[in-house]
């Protein structure tokens, strides 16, 4: 799915953390599939492989979803009008830029007359995801993520939105790595806990997350979708984790 990053020719105008880019990156997978209506139930299938009736975790989809509509991005298409409009003059150069939302879609509920309570909601793709259309133009790279990837850690971890990022963060790296031979296969904690705002958790809280994270690797291994990790240390602390592809 495509990068959501913020770089020096995409600027985002409200940080996202990583579930927020997990969302993106199923609703981009939704309208590459022709899907152009959707629910929260919808996207969580598409995110996990599971359905689910869990209200909490249909509302902050939910949430998520409405926060990426009212997200400003701006983009830098220089690379793009270079290609079109070859030999121009560097005295010719101009900045073109784009701006829009990260998704345009419009919110229906049907809410109940006597309590006034939403009894279901779902969404309407307005148009294509933004950085969906910069990618088909060129300017960027698409990574694709197999879907055993995301599948399979379910059976040892939760879903719950921090495990899913971490699965998305994971995979999207691993995917890269499988690319990009001359890529690192080390990845540090603190960029897993950076990525996904966990920096500001309690010691007790990191020392989960690092368990769910073995957790997901070891899913993987008995998949053989990667061979081994190995965890670093530095001194007497974990420092990263050696992926073995």
């Amino acid at each position: 799915p495509p990068e959501i990053t913020s770089s020096e020719n995409i600027k985002i105008e409200n940080p996202l953390d990583e579930y927020d880019r997990e969302i993106m990156n199923a609703l981009h997978t939704m309208w590459e599939d022709g899907i152009r209506r959707f629910t929260p139930q919808n996207v969580h299938l598409t995110m996990t492989g599971t359905k689910t009736t869990d209200r909490k975790k249909l509302d902050e989809i939910s949430a998520r979803i409405q926060k990426l509509d009212q997200t400003r991005v701006s983009i830098q298409l220089n690379e793009l009008f270079e290609k079109v409009y070859k030999n121009v003059k560097e005295e010719d150069k101009i900045n073109t830029i784009w701006e829009s939302r990260i998704i345009n879609v419009d919110r229906i509920r049907w809410v109940d007359e006597h309590n006034k309570q939403t009894i279901q909601e779902g969404f309407v793709f307005l148009k294509e995801p933004t950085l969906t259309t910069v990618c088909k133009l060129g300017s960027y790279h698409i990574t694709t993520v197999p879907i055993r990837l995301i599948s399979a850690p379910r059976k040892k971890v939760s879903l719950t939105p921090i495990n899913t990022a971490l699965i998305n963060f994971l995979a999207s790296r691993i995917s890269m790595m499988r690319n990009e031979p001359k890529l690192s296969r080390d990845i540090l904690f603190e960029t897993i806990f950076t990525e996904n705002n966990l920096l500001g958790k309690s010691r007790a809280e990191l020392v989960r997350v690092r368990k769910n994270i073995f957790s997901i690797l070891d899913a993987w291994k008995e998949e053989e979708q990667i061979k081994d990790y190995k965890p670093n240390y530095k001194g007497k602390s974990y420092h990263s984790i050696t992926i073995v592809l």
